[in-house]
């Protein structure tokens, strides 16, 4: 019997993709990437973005290359910036607590230098 993460692992593929040519994550960029996606001999069926400023402009690069959101790409953004909810679709999108992971992080150095010393 076959485990579930066996065989989501077995499902699901995924690729690190970076900025075309060195460029910086502008609309120019966003524009290249999207019509460099069409050429993927295996295209993911999701892009996580590293914000959302930049998951909407891939999201606008990629409806001029005539893909439909969610529909042929998914996108995913990281920060949920209050206007993300205003575009159509609406992006989708992690939030996180940043003050909670700073916190967190200066309890680990604390400890690792406390602890090692």
């Amino acid at each position: 019997m076959m485990s579930a993460v066996t065989k989501l692992q077995e499902e699901v593929s995924v690729q690190i993709l970076d900025f075309p040519g060195g460029l910086a994550p502008l609309l120019p960029a966003a524009r290249i990437f999207a019509n460099e996606f069409v050429s993927l001999p295996e295209r993911p069926s999701a892009i996580y973005a590293y914000s959302d400023d930049y998951a909407l402009l891939l999201m606008r690069a990629f409806r001029e290359a005539g893909f439909r959101i969610p529909g042929d790409v998914a996108i995913l953004g990281t920060d949920d910036i209050p206007y993300g909810e205003l575009h159509t679709p609406t992006l989708s999108t992690i939030r996180f607590d940043a003050a909670a992971l700073g916190e967190r992080a200066v309890a680990l150095i604390n400890f690792l230098i406390t602890d090692t010393c």
